[in-house]
């Protein structure tokens, strides 16, 4: 490691070749987490505008956004509970026919 240094401090032509690509390595990087960042700022957006329009509380402190998740798991997993069991009584039901 110490060698490596030492070429790159020692020699200049080394040290810009190091310091262009540490640029291009960190420009990519930033690009890609903008290409991310857009959509999921894109989809808080509309699920704000959603709750407003839907005279919704938005949820402002993490504890109430953790809150209000948790509640909105609990109705999905109520409501897939309700559907599997349905299902499974309509495919018992079907098989003893």
């Amino acid at each position: 490691m110490d060698s490596i240094i030492n070429t790159l401090t020692s020699n200049p032509i080394f040290l810009i070749i190091f310091v262009i690509l540490v640029i291009v390595i960190i420009f990519a990087l930033i690009k890609r987490l903008f290409k991310l960042l857009i959509p999921l700022l894109i989809l808080i957006g509309l699920y704000a505008g959603y709750l407003y329009i839907t005279g919704q509380k938005i949820p402002t402190t993490k504890e109430d956004i953790i809150k209000y998740g948790k509640e909105k798991i609990e109705v999905i997993k109520d409501k897939g509970e309700k559907i599997l069991k349905d299902n499974v009584k309509k495919q018992i039901d079907k098989k003893l026919k």
